[in-house]
């Protein structure tokens, strides 16, 4: 239920706010989605907690090792501004921003003829 609801508030936060105004579904509020969005840890790459998952509903669905392979596909991809502070102990780091890493440095030094 939280993935639909926070589908929903990604799309049109305005259209959920009525949705749950509405009080036909008692939903949580966009203040506590926010903060279970933010409750995973974000970082650029894969996700290896996804590829246990898949492992995991592959073996429970009696899956042959021969079906493992396949491919991911991505339908859509929705990006928002969202700079989140989490606080442990005395450390406060920074999250949201974009870390593109080697990999656009690369492709900055191809881009340019092998100049850096």
């Amino acid at each position: 239920m939280i993935s639909l609801c926070l589908s929903i508030w990604a799309r049109s936060p305005r259209a959920y706010t009525d949705l749950r105004n509405s009080e036909i579904l008692l939903l949580p509020s966009g203040r506590q989605l926010s903060r279970y969005k933010n409750s995973v840890k974000q970082k650029p790459g894969f996700n290896d907690q996804v590829f246990q998952w898949m492992l995991y509903t592959a073996q429970h669905q009696n899956v042959p090792s021969h079906g493992y392979e396949g491919g991911i596909m991505f339908d859509e991809v929705s990006v928002q501004e969202d700079l989140v502070f989490h606080k442990s102990g005395d450390v406060v780091q920074l999250t949201g921003f974009v870390d593109s890493s080697d990999e656009a440095h690369s492709l900055d030094i191809l881009k340019n003829g092998g100049e850096s």
